[in-house]
């Protein structure tokens, strides 16, 4: 993983962690999930991240955490 660094102020560019671990603290610590979006396009605008979605809508979030489905 060399040449890689952290995305601006953030101490670390990967972490792993069990879903079923991840699934329950989201659930647990925010506001609202969405679950089974398919991901389009991610930018990051004022210090808030958009995201737009495969049916085209554009919405901003705190945190992303993006996932490929695999296990």
């Amino acid at each position: 993983m060399s040449g890689l660094t952290p995305l601006d102020g953030l101490p670390v560019f990967g972490l792993r962690i069990q879903r079923s671990n991840l699934r329950e603290v989201l659930i647990d610590s925010v506001d609202s999930v969405e679950w089974d979006k398919g991901v389009q396009n991610v930018t990051i605008e004022h210090g808030k991240i958009l995201v737009t979605t495969m049916d085209e809508l554009v919405e901003d979030c705190d945190i992303l955490i993006a996932a490929d489905g695999a296990n």
